[in-house]
């Protein structure tokens, strides 16, 4: 037996199959003898076409949502809950995107990566935003290891270094180490990786 409650969307109704929730079916679906007969029995092809309709539609959704910029799964999972998809079409979605290379948490840990190194940010502010997004940490830490290497991180601390030495040209030498090495640890950096080059850059200055 179908039944049905209004969606968000309007002229949509969530649809239900006995205790199966179909999904979001546009009211132009659903016969009219319906409205008048809610118990109106309907055919299994009947009820295979509204399947058919949610999964196209949720491909179509989730490829729009792809056009726009890299995603991760974990992203589009969220989308398509907001839609209101039901659980298993964004499993069968999710994995088609992936079969079709449409989606790819490790594309996207590697995009990241190298954006990140552009911007500063440390290899441990990386892998905590990454592990946000629900990626694996073996996906993360190969590509770190990949792109982040001692001397990409070493050009980025230079420069950030640079950065905020000028900010705090006023301070004396034992100021201006402590100002800049706590920005540095706040970033996510370890001491060891910016304390030789960060002495050798006041000795410059100084």
């Amino acid at each position: 037996m179908l039944t049905i409650k209004p969606a968000k969307q309007k002229n949509y109704y969530k649809v239900f199959l006995d205790e199966e929730y179909i999904g979001c079916i546009p009211v132009s679906f659903l016969p009219a003898e319906y409205f008048v007969e809610p118990d109106t029995k309907f055919s299994d092809e009947f009820i295979q076409i509204l399947k058919d309709f949610v999964y196209k539609n949720a491909i179509n959704k989730l490829v729009w949502y792809l056009s726009k910029m890299e995603k991760t799964v974990y992203d589009c999972k969220l989308f398509l809950k907001k839609h209101d998809f039901p659980e298993p079409i964004i499993s069968e979605v999710i994995k088609e995107a992936e079969n079709k290379n449409w989606l790819s948490n490790e594309r996207y840990a590697t995009l990241y990566v190298e954006e990140a190194i552009l911007t500063g940010r440390s290899p441990l502010e990386i892998k905590h935003k990454l592990l946000q997004k629900k990626i694996d940490v073996d996906t993360i830490n190969k590509a770190l290891k990949e792109f982040y290497t001692d001397e990409k991180k070493d050009d980025v601390l230079e420069n950030m270094i640079d950065s905020i030495i000028k900010r705090y040209s006023d301070k004396d030498t034992e100021k201006l180490f402590e100002k800049v090495a706590t920005a540095l640890y706040r970033k996510g950096f370890q001491y060891n990786d910016y304390e030789e080059l960060l002495r050798k850059k006041i000795l410059q200055i100084f």
